[in-house]
């Protein structure tokens, strides 16, 4: 459960950020508040790593696609 918690909740941030940049590409303006989006999504997956060790293998690869 709590490997889901934290995917999710960093997918939630990624998906946030990919639209914040594309705002900040159109608009010219929060190109920082989109970057500092994108971090906290780095750093929520980036905190998993001991999670995703304790878990089965199968679930990996997902977590690695995200990570990248």
């Amino acid at each position: 459960m709590e490997y889901h918690d934290r995917y999710f909740e960093g997918s939630a941030w990624l998906v946030l950020g990919i639209s914040r940049f594309q705002v900040a590409k159109d608009t010219g303006a929060d190109m920082g508040i989109a970057a500092g989006t994108a971090l906290h999504a780095n750093e929520v997956f980036s905190a998993m790593g001991n999670v995703i060790q304790n878990i089965d293998a199968s679930y990996h690869t997902n977590y690695n696609n995200k990570l990248k």
